[in-house]
């Protein structure tokens, strides 16, 4: 195989519908002149160079859908926080009398983590907090470990300093969801079990 041919196929194999194009009439005039061993070479690369073409535009059109996908999501996210706040973004902390970070760490481990509802609020936060500095890790740094921190934060319950990450609008979006349903079951288990709520702990 000269040159231009390995030119054709490396190009072929990139993506290039010419070029791809060519390869296989190539591979055609080389059958109908008789040369069998040639055109199958061609043929075949010229296969290998289609399906490799394919493969991208796949992975292309699924990475596509996806973004776009997401944007949907994220939209509907946004969407469910200017439902529930007409006003714009609210005074720190938050009020919410009796929140404890145990009821925080129950509510958000053990409930809406686990409701599809909740779960791409979870991950839009954890996009939003990544891009700002936020590092998660295992064991002691979860996006669950986080929020709770950062919910009860929110809640005025541990004084702690971390309003770089509060004061991102964002990150507010998200949190503010994750908050209201937090204060309303935490109130909604108060009723429940009536006493004294313990002490806030930290999560």
């Amino acid at each position: 195989m000269n040159e231009h041919y390995e030119d054709l196929s490396r190009r072929a194999t990139k993506g290039d519908v010419n070029a791809l194009g060519e390869l296989f009439k190539l591979a055609e005039q080389r059958e109908s002149e008789g040369n069998c061993q040639e055109a199958t070479i061609s043929f075949r690369d010229a296969a290998i160079a289609y399906r490799i073409s394919a493969s991208r535009n796949l992975a292309r059109a699924e990475d596509a859908e996806y973004r776009a996908a997401w944007s949907s999501v994220v939209c509907d996210i946004y969407k469910r926080w200017i439902e529930g706040n007409p006003c714009g973004v609210r005074e720190l902390p938050y009020l919410a009398p009796g929140i404890t970070g145990e009821c925080i760490r129950n509510v958000v481990v053990d409930q809406l983590l686990r409701e599809e509802s909740f779960i791409p609020v979870f991950r839009f936060l954890e996009q939003s907090l990544s891009a700002i500095g936020m590092e998660f890790f295992s064991p002691g740094g979860s996006i669950q470990r986080v929020v709770c921190w950062l919910l009860g934060d929110a809640f005025g319950l541990y004084g702690s300093n971390r309003s770089e990450f509060l004061s991102n609008s964002a990150v507010r979006v998200g949190l503010d969801l994750l908050a209201d349903e937090v204060a309303k079951r935490c109130r909604t288990a108060q009723q429940d079990a009536p006493g004294d709520a313990p002490q806030a702990e930290r999560p």
